[in-house]
């Protein structure tokens, strides 16, 4: 490994590792499908972060959101996508994106 990539290696698997929130809430509508967050300003979201959701059973990619409406420890966040015969469930993982990894 180059030197230059060290410090992208050890981010990429710090994030994929780590977990910065779990979905607390579901609702659904056919307009916007709304997951509520059980993080928000403490572990530096922002509105317009993307964030990737990871089902807590299988550690498997389910699809990704983007974040509307932050507190202090909650965050709501609408689905941008959602692989074909997956769906999210109360306590999947939600960890932000990295672009170009």
């Amino acid at each position: 490994m180059e030197a230059g990539n060290a410090g992208l290696f050890l981010l990429r698997n710090s994030i994929s590792s780590s977990p910065a929130a779990k979905i607390q809430t579901i609702h659904l509508s056919p307009t916007a499908d709304i997951l509520i967050l059980d993080a928000g300003m403490e572990k530096k979201f922002h509105p317009g972060m993307v964030l990737q959701v990871t089902s807590s059973t299988t550690s498997a990619l389910i699809g990704e959101v983007i974040l509307v409406d932050i507190a202090a420890a909650r965050s709501a966040a609408l689905v941008l996508d959602i692989i074909p015969g997956k769906k999210f469930s109360v306590g999947d993982f939600v960890a932000p994106k990295l672009l170009g990894v």
